[in-house]
């Protein structure tokens, strides 16, 4: 059976307050806690060797070009480590898994593709896709309201900056993150017919881009907020 040990001890009134709206949490039966087993949490060294592994593949699949691939792979690995790092030392331990490593790389590849006929180099659709792909997977997912960590996100996009700010200015003429996520979320809402009474706003903007991409990537999306977020449009 397989658990995680938990950060902090929990009496049975905190149980009873956590869960009356949910669930009930009942000890293990003394019977079966032999068959309890601690996996433990993948270490860093290994999600690095996961990552790395997910590039080579994608490099093989969507990019022939082996300097690029030497140059590159150290380089991306590294941004998206990271990101996943921010996002677990904001949170806890369990915010992110493999999954999402996984949904990074499964996006990698829809946006190079969407931005595969641009005049731009491989070099630079590749870094493209990705600050597309950690944009969707790590930065929408961080809260925009003050009662919850109000600077998370700005946190996020400037540690993406100092990441990726040599290569952007060098590659795209979007040259920021936000600027890249942006013009790229325009593109999404500017195609379709918007009634003139309603606002393109941020979140509408980015409600319309999470669910475009999400739909044809077949990767589930759950829209939270408080009413008048642009959730039922």
């Amino acid at each position: 059976i397989p658990f995680r040990p938990a950060k902090k001890s929990f009496t049975a009134a905190h149980c009873r307050d956590a869960c009356k709206e949910h669930h009930f949490l009942q000890p293990l039966s003394p019977t079966i806690r032999e068959l309890v087993w601690d996996f433990g949490v993948v270490s860093g060294d290994q999600e690095r060797y996961f990552i790395d592994a997910k590039l080579q593949e994608f490099f093989n699949t969507h990019i022939r070009a082996n300097s690029l691939k030497r140059l590159e792979d150290a380089k991306l690995g590294e941004y998206i480590a990271q990101a996943q790092s921010f996002v677990r030392n904001a949170y806890s331990t369990s915010a992110v898994s493999q999954r999402d490593i996984q949904r990074v790389f499964t996006l990698l590849s829809f946006f190079y593709r969407f931005h595969s006929n641009s005049s731009s180099t491989p070099s630079a659709v590749t870094h493209r896709a990705l600050v597309l792909a950690l944009a969707l997977v790590y930065y929408l997912r961080l809260p925009t309201d003050q009662e919850h960590k109000i600077h998370l996100r700005n946190q996020f996009a400037a540690k993406m900056d100092s990441l990726l700010a040599a290569d952007l200015q060098r590659l795209d003429k979007d040259k920021s993150f936000l600027d890249i996520l942006d013009s790229e979320m325009d593109l999404y809402i500017n195609g379709m017919a918007i009634p003139f009474s309603i606002a393109k706003n941020q979140a509408l903007r980015e409600n319309v881009f999470a669910l475009v991409v999400c739909i044809e990537n077949n990767i589930p999306l759950m829209i939270i907020g408080p009413p008048g977020s642009s959730k039922t449009l």
